[in-house]
């Protein structure tokens, strides 16, 4: 599971806003991809830190992705927090911004 250091998200807040979202159906994959079909989907780049309470989904995510036969990029970033890449004093955030920016690059163009 994530660690629970994580000061944007924590385990207790992540259940409630679930619950709050998916009016209290937590398999529903608008709430919660995992329990979807993700066959199909293009492809996809995912960035956590080891720090977030989202990192074991995101690394079970990614398994369930690749093995419909999705192109999956994952980028487990050590000692990071949720959405490290909103703070633009982290050079960690600048980083992970140029390689989005690179994906996008060379998946669109």
């Amino acid at each position: 599971p994530g660690a629970v250091d994580d000061p944007l998200l924590t385990p207790a807040g992540l259940h409630t806003s679930a619950q709050q979202y998916a009016a209290g159906n937590l398999c529903n994959p608008f709430a919660s991809p995992l329990h979807g079909d993700l066959a199909g989907l293009p492809p996809l780049l995912l960035q956590v830190g080891t720090r977030e309470v989202l990192l074991s989904d995101s690394t079970r995510f990614a398994t369930k992705a690749q093995a419909a036969g999705v192109d999956v990029t994952l980028e487990v970033e050590e000692g990071l927090i949720h959405v490290w890449q909103m703070f633009p004093d982290l050079p960690e955030s600048e980083q992970a911004l140029a390689r989005i920016g690179a994906f996008v690059k060379r998946h669109c163009a």
